[in-house]
């Protein structure tokens, strides 16, 4: 019974690392987004201040996962930004997947995953 329950936790505290570093690969696309305007023009400073907003909201929930949970298991879940890259540049930038991009997501998340095993 014990055992169900710190699985249930570790899937918790999966979701909720993964959804702030979810958060922060959008930061990223609307970074790119950004981009394509002139520098301080009206459509520039306005998408620069909801980058800078979600900054803050990021900081602040990250803040308190690091109380929660271990700097190495937090840190180390950053991995997946790089296979939200992959899904943002195939949905919103029309680029391919190749074989190489899934065998380095599947690596990402074993690699995750057994940092998520060994401390429970």
């Amino acid at each position: 019974m014990a055992e169900k329950s710190n699985i249930k936790h570790m899937v918790i505290d999966v979701l909720k690392i993964q959804v702030m570093v979810l958060f922060f690969s959008i930061i990223n696309v609307l970074s790119k987004y950004v981009s394509q305007f002139e520098f301080l023009s009206v459509n520039f400073i306005l998408i620069y201040s909801v980058i800078l907003i979600c900054f803050l909201v990021y900081a602040f929930f990250w803040q308190k996962l690091l109380k929660k949970n271990s700097l190495f298991k937090v840190y180390s879940n950053r991995a997946m930004l790089a296979v939200y890259a992959l899904i943002w540049s195939v949905l919103l930038f029309s680029e391919t997947i190749t074989v190489n991009n899934i065998i380095g997501v599947v690596i990402i998340i074993i690699g995750i995953l057994v940092v998520f095993s060994d401390d429970h």
